[in-house]
């Protein structure tokens, strides 16, 4: 989300090597009432904290952690 893009058309300086925002800086608000869940949707306009706050709160059905919990995997490359 961040990048220095510029042609060196001015005398050599540390402001060469600053990073430009690409994104806009996206103010937090309450993430509200979000609990626990199997999917936590995720907006665009969520600030980052938001979102690995929300990331965290993940977690699979009874169904996909019994299926876990088997430990079998499967892998086929061609």
């Amino acid at each position: 989300d961040r990048a220095r893009i510029a042609t060196l058309n001015e005398p050599f300086s540390a402001k060469s090597f600053e990073f430009q925002q690409l994104k806009p800086v996206i103010p937090c608000q309450p993430l509200g009432d979000v609990g626990p869940a199997n999917y936590v949707a995720i907006p665009a306009d969520h600030c980052a904290e938001n979102i690995a706050a929300k990331s965290t709160l993940v977690r699979p059905t009874p169904q996909q952690l019994r299926w876990q919990e088997l430990g079998l995997t499967g892998f086929v490359h061609f």
